[in-house]
């Protein structure tokens, strides 16, 4: 992605920084859980949650097309329809669209009255950038049109968190907080959520002036889970050589992955205040860039800046400035995207 000044009219999530959820276990292991009133499990049913809270403000953006992303798609209802076919039952007949992941573009389109193009994305935990991305390419082909982009995520089901445990980067801590990114631990702890913007013409409340996503091969010696530290400081260094007032760092809590990720960010920038969230809201897989972005929207907006419950090795002071922030996101086996956005 090239340098280009496309504005963010509308960002909003669950969790969002004034109404989150709450940490619980599935078996024995540590989830986020949104505090949402949803009728049934999965895609569908956050989604709909979040319609009731923000469907008409989107909506009213009238957005031409409609990029969403998703690491994984909706899982629980696949499972619950694998086991209907194991137990030799018959598969309901919506199985396949409901859990087909391009579907949850055109979900999203129904809703907000769109009848252009609609498609979704995935690329592990970079997702929900690459989904922004499809929007800025899309809005740059036709600037005078909105583009909405989003990401949604549901991955709480049991199966799928001792799958993420068999890569033994699983939290096994019994006391909050869950996830420790930054402190030496494998400390990853699932989390569900939501997030949707609009990219359009300016003047918006944002503009998001660089962004960039890549692929490198992960370092000998490191795991499959882990970024490679040059490729990902070439891939920050296209930002611009002027560091942001702060980073919202990936970070979801592995060891080898929280390490590189800072240290190619202050190679870059220098050691420049960061934050990574998860240990306030879980990680989200795909959704938890757009998540984060909006976490960052709202910090440059003057929200208080988060009390940890843990001392970071990465500046976790508040920054003196809120005029500019970098949003980096990392998945497996290299996969990368970072974006950077100012306050208008």
């Amino acid at each position: 992605m090239t340098r280009w000044a496309a504005g963010l009219h509308f960002l909003e999530s669950l969790p969002s920084p004034w109404e989150g959820g709450q940490w619980a276990f599935l078996g024995a292991r540590p989830v986020y859980r949104l505090q949402v009133h949803q009728q049934g499990s999965g895609t569908q049913a956050l989604l709909e949650a979040f319609w009731q809270k923000w469907g008409q403000a989107v909506a009213a953006h009238q957005p031409t097309a409609v990029v969403m992303a998703s690491a994984r798609g909706s899982l629980q209802p696949f499972l619950e329809g694998y086991e209907t076919w194991k137990a030799q039952k018959r598969v309901s007949p919506t199985f396949s669209p409901e859990t087909t992941l391009g579907t949850l573009a055109t979900w999203v389109a129904h809703r907000v009255g769109c009848e252009g193009p609609a498609w979704s994305v995935s690329q592990t935990c970079v997702s929900g950038l690459y989904a922004l991305q499809s929007a800025l390419l899309w809005h740059q082909l036709h600037p005078t049109e909105k583009v909405l982009f989003g990401a949604v995520e549901t991955p709480l089901a049991p199966f799928f968190v001792e799958a993420m445990a068999a890569l033994r980067i699983y939290s096994s801590r019994t006391v909050f907080p869950y996830s420790l990114p930054g402190t030496g631990q494998n400390t990853l702890a699932l989390g569900e959520a939501i997030a949707v913007g609009i990219v359009g013409p300016l003047p918006a409340p944002f503009e998001i002036t660089h962004g960039v996503t890549g692929t490198a091969r992960p370092e000998a010696g490191q795991a499959y889970t882990a970024v490679a530290q040059k490729p990902l400081q070439r891939l920050l260094a296209q930002l611009g050589e002027e560091p942001p007032d702060f980073v919202l760092l990936h970070a979801p809590g592995t060891r080898q992955g929280d390490a590189t990720e800072w240290e190619a960010v202050r190679a870059v920038w220098g050691p420049l205040p960061a934050l990574s969230i998860k240990s306030q809201v879980g990680h989200s897989l795909g959704a938890a860039p757009l998540v984060a972005l909006r976490w960052a929207t709202y910090l440059l907006e003057g929200g208080p800046w988060p009390q940890l419950d843990y001392k970071p090795f990465w500046p976790s002071e508040p920054p003196p400035r809120r005029k500019e922030a970098v949003v980096i996101a990392l998945g497996f086996g290299g996969a990368m995207g970072a974006v950077r956005i100012r306050r208008v």
